[in-house]
């Protein structure tokens, strides 16, 4: 034992092996336990491959090989993110809710001409019924509204008696009147 660390290559690996341990930090231990347990690709049992796989020469393949198959798996965990990234994305459903939009808006228009329509061919016939039930209407057919001095209508003959002052309103100007007889 005492021969094996008086020779310079074991000095000079443990010089390299310090200076590795203060390079990985506080946790080294942890970090290292961690890289050769948990990130090791290997099955339990065959951890030691990983070693071997760094040591160089025959096993540089078994190296190579452990390199791409970390590469593979983190391309896969790339594009399994991605995926999830696209699925909770947006933009779909904006797209979709902007054309609901629009045939929303088109509906709209088409509901509130179809409400105009109807309101202006509901208004024209009300109009219609407001004249015919005018009185200036009935003036237009030759008719007269007659009033005594109160400005009251005058229904009834009974009413007025001879020499009584009244207006009679006609489709165009008024006539001032006065009773000759009553009948």
């Amino acid at each position: 034992m005492l021969s094996l660390a008086s020779r310079p290559d074991t000095a000079d690996a443990l010089k390299a092996f310090s200076a590795g341990w203060d390079e990985i930090g506080q946790d080294a231990g942890e970090e290292l336990q961690y890289r050769y347990i948990e990130d090791n690709p290997y099955e339990i049992g065959e951890k030691d491959l990983m070693e071997m796989a760094m040591e160089g020469g025959k096993n540089e393949e078994i190296a190579a090989k452990m390199v791409e198959g970390k590469i593979n798996k983190l391309y896969s965990e790339l594009a399994l993110l991605d995926s999830r990234l696209r699925a909770r994305s947006p933009l779909p459903r904006i797209r979709q809710l902007q054309v609901d939009l629009g045939r929303l808006r088109a509906d709209l228009t088409a509901a509130m001409r179809q409400q105009l329509q109807h309101a202006g061919a509901r208004l024209a016939h009300l109009s219609q019924v407001l004249d015919s039930l005018s009185p200036l209407a009935t003036l237009q057919r030759g008719y007269a509204i007659v009033t005594d001095r109160n400005g009251r209508v005058v229904t009834d003959a009974a009413t007025v008696a001879a020499g009584d002052d009244l207006e009679a309103r006609l489709a165009n100007g008024r006539l001032g009147l006065t009773v000759r007889n009553v009948e």
